[in-house]
């Protein structure tokens, strides 16, 4: 039987974003539980600047299918920005279900640094998705036009993401760069020693 340290290296490993979904539905027992892995993640002076709205088909798809629509419509439709977008909104449409991801505080000089603790949050949901069988795609793209959608923004909660989440069906797997290739040791002469990083 594998150790909790194998089944969790095994869950990061494979987690990956998929790039189309079964129609099968995603339990609100799953979706519950993505969700509370997401309100664990660790927030700078722990502010947990987020908020997330929960969106299902049939109504993810309409809003994906008017996404679409502005995009087509849009002055640089050909352009290689606006091609990605509508890849990425074809593939959340097959998504059963989707977490929009908001920064739930002003838009001041820590906005970034808050993005970085919403970025951890995201990644805690993933992999408590990954966990459970459950593939995600991690999107940034046209979250303009999906914040016009939802309608619910104000001067103090911003769109910056999204989840999609469900049952994957393909093989797409990224190549990841090595250790070796992102992280070295300063030595104390200020060179940076490359290691081979060998664990179990």
């Amino acid at each position: 039987m594998p150790s909790r340290e194998q089944v969790r290296s095994e869950n990061i490993r494979n987690r990956h974003s998929t790039r189309f979904f079964l129609p099968d539905p995603v339990s609100d027992t799953d979706l519950g539980a993505i969700l509370t892995a997401g309100s664990m993640a660790p927030s700078s002076k722990n502010e947990q600047p987020w908020y997330l709205v929960v969106v299902r088909q049939p109504l993810l798809g309409k809003m994906c299918d008017t996404v679409s629509e502005r995009l087509s419509r849009d002055a640089c439709g050909n352009g290689p920005d606006t091609a990605a977008c509508r890849t990425t909104v074809s593939i959340m449409r097959s998504a059963p279900a989707c977490f929009f991801v908001y920064c739930d505080m002003p838009r001041d000089s820590r906005f970034e640094v808050r993005l970085l603790s919403i970025g951890a949050m995201i990644e805690n949901m993933a992999l408590e998705a990954e966990c459970r069988g459950i593939s995600t795609l991690w999107c940034c793209d046209a979250m303009d036009a999906f914040e016009e959608i939802l309608a619910i923004s104000h001067e103090s909660r911003w769109l910056v993401s999204a989840l999609a989440v469900g049952h994957g069906d393909d093989a797409y797997r990224a190549v990841k760069k090595t250790v070796p290739e992102i992280a070295g040791v300063l030595q104390d002469d200020g060179s940076r020693e490359v290691r081979p990083w060998e664990h179990d």
